[in-house]
């Protein structure tokens, strides 16, 4: 899609918030959650907002920091925000006035079986093999940490490995997507299906995120959900809370090369604890933080 299209369509998706308060008042609800990624580019929601948390309580759910911090004073009129990692919650309290409302709950992520039976189907789609690729799922962008894998895809190469690397998501970056033809043995598959991407999750050999802007990367979590080996990217507190081994070591390609072949050599699970993000855990945090904000404002 071209950016005039998008920015057209941006323009309308901002006009029909004013039909957001009509749509409230007919659904009557005890609570309002937004998402917060709504306000992180300018937008004429937070007036929208304002007028309904006059009336009814509204809360913002925050699944990202990429909203910039001069611009937090829009989330000023929730009632309550929700961090869903600690970098999240650490980016929120820069703007004052809005920690004091603001609940971490981890970001919910569903049990995953790590057995799945269409993966041999999903497999043969794709002409690959069980265990012979390493894998990377996401944006295709910068800020992914695309340019430190491919270099460390190289050192690997370099030492006679012999798995593809094989890119699965949206290309948003065409002088990346270049440049990764270009690099003998990376496979780009684009975007698929989310079963399909679990299926080749769970084949991968390992599953590799060195993406330097994460609040709580959810293909991380599905790669921990699955069982698979992974390299975590760094920065995440969580993660470097409980398996600092799993956690890229650095930002220098040969480095982490040599931390890979270690994590395949020595077959290390990771022993974060993905429990914690079970929906009967998340959710009760959701019911609990909707039931204060309710009797509270009414």
């Amino acid at each position: 899609m071209g950016k005039l299209s998008q920015y057209a369509r941006y323009a309308i998706q901002n006009i029909q918030y004013w039909w957001l308060p009509r749509l409230v008042r007919e659904a009557n609800p005890d609570v309002v959650l937004v998402h917060s990624s709504f306000h992180n580019f300018y937008n004429l929601l937070t007036p929208v907002v304002r007028y309904i948390a006059t009336s009814i309580p509204v809360i913002a759910d925050i699944r990202d920091y990429h909203m910039p911090a001069r611009r937090l004073s829009q989330l000023g009129s929730y009632h309550a925000l929700i961090a869903c990692s600690l970098n999240v919650l650490a980016h929120i309290k820069k703007q004052n006035g809005l920690a004091g409302r603001t609940v971490h709950i981890p970001v919910v992520q569903e049990k995953i079986d790590p057995i799945r039976p269409q993966a041999g189907v999903t497999l043969d789609k794709y002409k690959l093999i069980r265990n012979s690729y390493l894998l990377f799922a996401g944006l295709i962008k910068p800020e992914k940490g695309i340019d430190l894998l491919l270099k460390t895809y190289d050192v690997l190469r370099a030492r006679g490995c012999s798995e593809q690397l094989l890119l699965v998501g949206l290309i948003k970056d065409v002088a990346l997507l270049k440049r990764a033809l270009k690099t003998p043995g990376v496979r780009i598959l684009g975007a698929v299906s989310r079963e399909e991407l679990l299926d080749l999750m769970s084949c991968a050999r390992m599953n590799i995120n060195l993406s330097a802007s994460e609040g709580m990367p959810r293909t991380s979590l599905e790669a921990l959900a699955l069982g698979t080996q992974t390299l975590l990217p760094k920065g995440i507190p969580e993660f470097e809370r409980y398996c600092p081994q799993s956690v890229a070591c650095a930002s220098d390609p040969e480095l982490v090369a040599t931390q890979i072949e270690n994590i395949l050599a020595k077959r290390l699970q990771s022993d974060y604890p993905i429990e914690q993000h079970d929906p009967s855990a998340v959710l009760i945090q959701y019911r609990a933080l909707f039931d204060k904000i309710y009797f509270t404002t009414r």
